[in-house]
C-alpha cells in the first residue's frame, strides 16, 4: 500500500481519482482549504465516499502553508503526491492575480521544496495545473 498526497482532493477532479486510489487499496491523505471559488459544502459532498475509508485523511489546509506541509510529511509517510490545489476562474485571476500567483506558484514551490526534503522520488510526483488565458 502507497500513502498518496493529492493537493485539491476535495475538488471535482481531485475527489474523483481520491476514490478511485482508496478503492485500489491506498492510503490517501488530501489537503485543501476550501477557497471559496465555489462553496465548501460541495467540496465536502464531493469527500462522501471516501470518508468511509479508514485510509483516508484529510488535512484542511493552504499549499502555501509550509508548516503544514511539513507536519503532513512528517506525519504521513508519502510515497507519491499528485498537486492538483490551484486557484481557479479566468475573471477572478484578473482581479486579483497575486493571490493565483501565490497559491498556483507559491504553493507548489512549497509543495517541491517539501517532496525534496523529505525524499519523494521525482517520478512520483504529478503536477497539474490548468493554465486559463482569455
Amino acid at each position: 500500500m502507497q500513502t498518496i498526497l493529492v493537493t485539491g482532493g476535495a475538488g471535482f477532479i481531485g475527489s474523483n481519482l481520491v476514490d478511485k486510489l482508496l478503492n485500489e487499496g491506498h492510503k490517501v491523505v488530501v489537503i485543501d482549504s476550501f477557497t471559496d471559488n465555489y462553496p465548501a459544502e460541495i467540496k465536502r459532498d464531493n469527500l462522501t465516499v471516501a470518508n468511509h475509508f479508514k485510509d483516508f485523511h484529510l488535512v484542511e489546509g493552504d499549499t502555501t502553508d509550509s508548516k503544514t506541509i511539513e507536519k503532513v510529511f512528517e506525519s504521513y509517510k508519502i510515497d507519491k503526491i499528485v498537486h492538483l490545489a490551484a486557484e481557479v476562474g479566468v475573471r477572478a485571476s484578473i482581479i486579483d492575480p497575486l493571490k493565483y500567483v501565490k497559491t498556483n506558484i507559491y504553493g507548489t514551490t512549497v509543495i517541491l521544496e517539501a517532496a525534496k526534503k523529505f525524499g519523494v522520488k521525482k517520478n512520483h510526483l504529478s503536477i497539474i495545473k490548468l493554465c486559463l488565458w482569455e
